[in-house]
């Protein structure tokens, strides 16, 4: 099938990428040490729970890794207190957590061997989702026939447009037709001005 690129929305897509990759950075510099300081290792399912699932299966896995510390404890008291230095430590993470402002397409970033990045292949991706393609057999030959009156245009102006199109056509009977009243000595001056 064929498809025509109209608009790469490049503005709006360099944003997205740019508030990505600030996201990752501050991830990896202020989250990423906090969850390892748990014994939780960023991993592609750690990075999901801590932006879309309030972090149910980090806390899960810090339960399990807690409950298995405290059984090898046998002192009550110490038991007490261990319980007590973690669940506050998790407190703590979950406050930061809190603090996160999120940004838009955070699930086109990865991890890979713990750090948290907008691959390439990701970002190829997010700017392809901007893209604006004709795929209609009759609006790519309307835009088709758009781009032949440009390119006309183009060599009409020699690349130096001045005036307006209305300057240069009127309309009659349904169809444009070239103004009689231009001065074309005029229009071949300006074109021709450096």
């Amino acid at each position: 099938m064929k498809k025509i690129l109209i608009n790469k929305n490049a503005l709006q897509a360099d944003e997205v990428v740019a508030n990505l990759k600030r996201q990752a950075e501050y991830l990896n510099s202020n989250i990423a040490p906090d969850l390892a300081g748990l014994g939780i290792e960023m991993t592609p399912e750690t990075l999901a729970d801590l932006l879309f699932n309030d972090c149910q299966i980090i806390q899960e896995k810090f339960s399990k890794q807690v409950e298995a510390d405290l059984r090898e404890v046998q002192n009550p008291i110490l038991r007490k207190s261990h319980l007590k230095v973690t669940q506050e430590a998790m407190e703590e993470f979950l406050k930061k957590i809190d603090s996160i402002k999120h940004v838009q397409k955070e699930d086109f970033l990865s991890v890979q061997k713990g750090e948290i990045l907008l691959t390439a292949e990701n970002e190829k991706t997010l700017r392809e989702s901007f893209c604006h393609y004709l795929t209609d057999p009759e609006e790519i030959q309307k835009y088709e026939q758009l781009q032949a009156v440009c390119d006309a245009l183009n060599v009409f102006y020699s690349g130096k447009p001045f005036g307006f199109w209305n300057d240069f056509f009127g309309f009659e009977e349904g169809q444009f037709i070239p103004k009689d009243t231009l001065n074309y000595s005029e229009v071949v001056r300006i074109t021709k001005a450096k």
